[in-house]
């Protein structure tokens, strides 16, 4: 990226969805920025779009189901090479079963599981903060 490329800022939402002591996290796809790697689900909020609303939107559209958006769990921000995402984990609950509907594959692990796999750099704070709190 030459410096004459304006940087991205992108405002992302992601869902703690949890059961059993297990957090859900959803494999992004191919053709997508970080294909391949898990991150907790959600998205972009768009304009004239509060968090809340972006991550119901999200949730509908990605996982198939509603949710009951709860408190904020982190807020921080990401540089990638080419963009910087402020990413707001808040903890969400639903009462129905997600489903893959935009992501590779969904799982539910627990905090110390994840780092078996392939994690989104933005998420790795999240996780970091489960474990401290022995979530």
């Amino acid at each position: 990226m030459s410096s004459s490329t304006p940087l991205i800022h992108l405002l992302v939402t992601a869902a703690l969805l949890v059961r059993n002591g297990r957090y859900l996290l959803a494999k992004r796809p191919q053709g997508k920025h970080l294909a391949g790697y898990w991150e907790f689900p959600g998205g972009k909020v768009q304009e004239n779009e509060t968090p809340a609303q972006a991550l119901r939107r999200e949730l509908k559209e990605e996982l198939g189901i509603h949710v009951q958006v709860g408190d904020l769990f982190l807020d921080h921000t990401h540089q990638y090479p080419d963009r910087q995402v402020r990413l707001l984990t808040i903890q969400c609950q639903t009462q129905e079963e997600p489903q893959a509907l935009e992501h590779d594959e969904l799982i539910w692990l627990k905090p110390e599981e994840m780092r078996q796999y392939p994690i989104s750099p933005a998420d790795e704070a999240v996780i970091d903060l489960l474990l401290v709190r022995g979530a």
